[in-house]
């Protein structure tokens, strides 16, 4: 069963040393997400499962 889910932008923008020149406009977005992945672990799931773009599938 789903408890609870989160949306957030690729890590690049939530790096602000990777996010050349966008940094300052991002911290509401970082802010945001930050208080997502609170709900996500204060759910206590028994399985979190994290999705994004990456060159190489894998199990980590």
């Amino acid at each position: 069963m789903l408890v609870a889910a989160a949306v957030c932008p690729c890590p690049p923008l939530l790096v602000p040393a990777v996010a050349q020149g966008a940094a300052p406009e991002l911290d509401a977005a970082r802010a945001a997400c930050t208080d997502a992945l609170g709900v996500l672990a204060a759910a206590r799931p028994d399985l979190l499962v994290a999705v994004g773009p990456a060159g190489q599938s894998g199990r980590g």
